[in-house]
């Protein structure tokens, strides 16, 4: 008999929950915005409650049991590596499959290196799970408004807008960054620490930002249907890096106001 699959359980509780929560809010008649906002703050406090329960009371920190669910993990995939690797893998992605097997095979070494950016990884994984939640939600609302008078739509999520006086955390993640990086402050590990994660959190929001924009400028030149799916899946697979900064540059060049002008508000973006 096989064990208890436990990660697929584990996966569908947290979506449980996040189905959950959201639902709560929009049955209140929150805003989108409010909804995302609101249900990330309350994710993320249960998370770390979760993590703290668990530290006292068994007495692990959370990399001790990362590196343990690593472990266990690399496990598997090494024997499953091992059986299909000369199936798919050509000449070019033998380095890359060999740097992959060693982190498998040094679980510690990943778990360190995961934890120096476990703040961005658990904020933007929670965030970005209820956006998405969010906005297949207001995307299908047909389905379920006949039953509940909610006034928003997908585009009210896709106007989503970082407040201007955000840019100050941002100067503030940033100038720790450098100065701990080049060691120029006490404490300059901590520093970098502090920088690198307070920007890479505040990087999912401005993601969000730049979603509206690039979003708003496909309606604009009259990409939709097939075409619009395709590029959406290229900016979340490819170009997703790019995305927050056009949210950051919203501020100063102000794409929806240029686009505006264009573009026919009537119904969805998309």
């Amino acid at each position: 008999k096989g064990s208890f699959p436990w990660e697929f359980f584990l996966i569908f509780v947290n979506s449980a929950l996040y189905a959950v929560i959201v639902a709560e809010f929009i049955f209140r008649g929150f805003s989108p915005m409010r909804t995302l906002l609101s249900s990330g703050l309350i994710v993320l406090t249960l998370t770390a409650a979760i993590l703290g329960v668990i530290t006292f009371k068994y007495g692990l920190s959370v990399k001790d049991q990362l590196t343990e669910s690593l472990q266990i993990v690399g496990t598997k995939l090494q024997v499953e590596i091992s059986k299909s690797a000369g199936a798919y893998v050509s000449t070019e992605g033998i380095h890359e499959l060999e740097e992959f097997q060693s982190y498998l095979r040094d679980p510690a070494a990943l778990a360190k290196t995961i934890m120096s950016w476990f703040p961005t990884i658990v904020f933007v994984g929670v965030f970005f799970s209820l956006w998405v939640i969010n906005f297949m939600l207001l995307r299908n609302r047909r389905l379920w408004t006949t039953r509940l008078n909610y006034p928003y739509q997908s585009r009210d999520l896709l106007n989503f807008r970082m407040p201007e006086f955000t840019v100050w955390p941002l100067i503030l993640g940033l100038s720790a960054t450098i100065l701990g990086y080049l060691g120029k402050v006490e404490l300059a590990s901590y520093a970098y620490f502090f920088g690198k994660n307070l920007l890479g959190c505040l990087s999912i929001l401005y993601f969000f930002q730049g979603v509206g924009v690039v979003f708003m400028g496909l309606r604009t030149i009259g990409v939709v249907g097939l075409f619009h799916f395709l590029a959406t899946m290229f900016i979340f697979y490819f170009a997703w890096k790019v995305v927050p900064f056009i949210g950051l540059a919203d501020y100063w060049v102000d794409f929806r106001k240029l686009i505006k002008k264009n573009l026919d508000t009537k119904g969805e973006f998309l």
